[in-house]
């Protein structure tokens, strides 16, 4: 069973698919403290439902791993005789080495294993965007950006512990990188995330994530634009200007992952467009599969995306910043969110001990001094703010937009 809350026990992973070996020191004491209940090693054996080899085998470290089911019978059974030193929860602690029957491991694993952090988030949100895990377990990640392969890689030491990788090229532009079947094991026994193409799947984003405090969600969000998002400047006369990602779905649904990213967004206020169909893809295997995509369009939200996420890859982040600067003229207020942000602002000021003029509001809301006097004087005749000063004198200057304000309570 995956686990719920991201954080990944040995108990959670494939007993039959699993090998561990603990020093040989462990392995010998937990026989002999379970011998003490028994005759021999083959009435041992009868009870954990083996073979008296294999008890001998565990004993002596004569393998360089065995079977987790047998190391869950032994310690269950240790645990029965109140001997909970060789607990799962004690044992996972000690492990020198996890792997699959045939393959190379993980040594010195961290569990328990913690995806629900930053590091964590970001490597989900690689194997379901540019990475993914094969049929065969085997995990894999695909980029052209040397920094994001090392992110993935350092994120997984920090996590998981030191897996080990193959990496390999196509046309010297497009990287490949294969991890060992044991860490597809951790991703999908232990994490729920599936095997197969995810065209056909359709993974979801783990509750965890979606459910976890906005830097966790922040670390996944910018993980999946790094890898899919584009940033397209717009035409001459300023249109076009966007943050665009997709996916394609092999039914004519949009994609659960879309949906989940512009939820996230919008939980940071930022609002998306989408998901919407952009195209349909003809296979020559003759499959049909259809593009989806979500949008961040407008200026405001544009830039809410470059403070609360942004890119972690540099040339995407400098695009960003290029069609931020491409803007003439200061973001506006979201619909209805115009005396919101003035009452915030006003607040903000009086936090500081600071006069509320149009001035000094226009300053805090970085708008025009002249826009936000018009603000104000609406506010004002709407009973949102109220005047307490006519004229206030400034250095030197008096005039009409010199007028001090104060909540109404």
């Amino acid at each position: 069973m995956s686990a719920k809350d991201g954080i990944v026990h040995l108990w959670n992973l494939s007993e039959n698919e699993v090998f561990v070996k603990l020093s040989d020191n462990t392995q010998k004491t937990m026989v002999e403290k379970a011998l003490e209940f028994f005759k021999n090693e083959d009435e041992l054996a009868r009870v954990l439902g083996t073979d008296q080899a294999t008890v001998n085998e565990f004993k002596w470290s004569k393998h360089q791993s065995v079977n987790l089911e047998f190391v869950k019978r032994l310690c269950t059974f240790l645990c029965e005789k109140e001997i909970t030193e060789f607990s799962l929860e004690n044992i996972e602690k000690q492990i020198e080495l996890i792997k699959t029957k045939v393959g190379f491991g993980i040594k010195n694993p961290k569990f328990p294993m913690n995806f629900n952090n930053k590091e964590g988030a970001q490597i989900i949100s690689g194997f379901l965007f540019d990475g993914g895990i094969r049929k065969s377990l085997t995990p894999f990640y695909v980029n052209n950006e040397e920094c994001l392969i090392k992110k993935l890689i350092n994120n997984l030491e920090k996590v998981v512990g030191k897996v080990y990788y193959v990496r390999y090229s196509q046309r010297e532009i497009t990287y490949f990188i294969d991890f060992s079947r044991i860490l597809g094991i951790i991703l999908n026994s232990g994490l729920g995330i599936p095997t197969g193409k995810k065209v056909f799947t359709n993974p979801s984003v783990p509750e965890f994530i979606l459910n976890r405090n906005k830097e966790v969600q922040k670390a996944f969000l910018q993980q999946a634009f790094d890898d899919e998002a584009t940033v397209n400047l717009g035409q001459a006369h300023g249109r076009g200007r966007r943050i665009r990602l997709n996916q394609n779905h092999s039914i004519d649904v949009a994609p659960i992952r879309l949906s989940q990213l512009k939820e996230m967004l919008e939980n940071l206020g930022i609002s998306v467009t989408g998901p919407f169909k952009e195209r349909t893809l003809y296979n020559k295997r003759g499959y049909t599969s259809y593009g989806w995509a979500i949008e961040i369009t407008n200026q405001s939200d544009i830039s809410t995306f470059a403070k609360e996420v942004n890119f972690g890859l540099d040339a995407k982040k400098q695009k960003l910043q290029t069609l931020l600067n491409s803007y003439v003229l200061p973001p506006r207020f979201k619909k209805g969110t115009k005396f919101n942000e003035v009452l915030r602002a006003c607040k903000e000021l009086k936090d500081k001990n600071q006069r509320l003029t149009n001035k000094s509001i226009a300053k805090q809301l970085k708008k025009a001094e002249s826009y936000t006097r018009r603000l104000t004087l609406k506010m004002v005749k709407e009973g949102k703010l109220k005047i307490v000063k006519e004229r206030v004198n400034l250095g030197g200057y008096e005039g009409a937009t010199k007028k001090e304000f104060d909540l109404i309570r």
